[in-house]
């Protein structure tokens, strides 16, 4: 016993425009998703060079006149600044240009749209991480501030 295969209806050209149209949105979700994380990334690595110069401005003689319990909360405030704008910059770089893996050629239309909507998925979790690891560093950084300004 056969299994007999039949061609389906042919598709109308206005479910054919559908269908493109919905390709060329997912398309330009990633894209678009892409472009922000980058743009987060910039911001980070901005405040990854405040951070820097702080610290070392810090080093040089901000905390000379702090005791040493201000002295040690601010340094390792600098220090979770530092932390979180690294991790934030690795995630805005993983959302902003995927992460490299081995390509597999041979799939079916499925299975390519699946691994699409995936990369779209993930780069949308990694902008979201950037972004609270992005607030997170620039608080942390404030309150180094704060602590050497006020201590």
């Amino acid at each position: 016993m056969g299994v007999r295969v039949e061609p389906g209806s042919q598709g109308s050209p206005s479910q054919r425009h559908l269908a493109e149209e919905l390709q060329r949105r997912h398309t330009d979700e990633l894209n678009s998703v892409r472009e922000q994380a980058d743009k987060w990334r910039q911001g980070l690595s901005g405040i990854i060079g405040i951070t820097t110069i702080i610290a070392a401005a810090g080093g040089l003689g901000l905390a000379e006149g702090l005791d040493t319990i201000p002295r040690i909360a601010a340094a390792i405030l600098l220090l979770l600044a530092m932390v979180l704008s690294s991790s934030g910059g690795f995630f805005a770089m993983r959302a902003a240009h995927g992460f490299p893996r081995r390509r597999q050629t041979e799939a079916t239309l499925e299975e390519l749209v699946d691994r699409e909507q995936k990369r779209l998925r993930r780069s949308c979790v990694d902008l979201r991480k950037t972004v609270l690891l992005t607030y997170l560093s620039l608080a942390f950084l404030v309150a180094a501030i704060g602590v050497t300004w006020f201590s």
